[in-house]
């Protein structure tokens, strides 16, 4: 089959590979939980903070790239996974890729995915960067030197209040 400028490669199902140290696969959500915070901003205001016009939030919709079931209330919590693919989508949007490839693209991917972490991989398809792990013994000599020091420093002060 021809391939190169103007010709298509045949889609391959991808067999599953480890991933590179520091990814993990997507965590996230696949729906809207049933009960989310009480704790409520009104969609508009949601929108107007990711710097998402009204217009595209409905043209989005229409596309199918959130959820069927629109916020209750025109408000969202707090903790709505939507609210993470709203910054997602944002920047998708504005990346200059057809909309067709981004609707290929949100098949699959969690609902909740961290935008900050999530990244697409040609190999691996998403992927979210993984927190570096942290040495435990070097954290606790951190905060006990931290500790020791602010003593030293309050003793200081309690000797030098004294001496007046």
């Amino acid at each position: 089959m021809k391939r190169g400028m103007g010709g298509h490669q045949p889609h391959v199902a991808r067999v599953r590979q480890a991933l590179p140290e520091g990814f993990g696969r997507v965590q996230g959500l696949l729906e809207v939980p049933e009960q989310l915070s009480l704790f409520r901003q009104a969609l508009g205001d949601v929108l107007a903070e990711q710097g998402i016009a009204p217009e595209e939030y409905r043209r989005w919709r229409s596309l199918g790239w959130l959820p069927d079931n629109p916020p209750a209330g025109d408000s969202m919590a707090f903790d709505d996974p939507r609210r993470a693919r709203l910054a997602l989508l944002t920047d998708m949007a504005r990346s200059g890729l057809p909309d067709h490839v981004i609707t290929g693209l949100l098949q699959g991917l969690a609902l909740g995915a961290d935008p900050a972490r999530v990244a697409y991989s040609f190999r691996h398809g998403w992927v979210e960067a993984m927190p570096a792990a942290k040495d435990e013994a070097e954290d606790d000599e951190a905060s006990s030197q931290e500790l020791e020091e602010r003593l030293e420093e309050i003793a200081d002060r309690l000797k030098d209040s004294g001496s007046d």
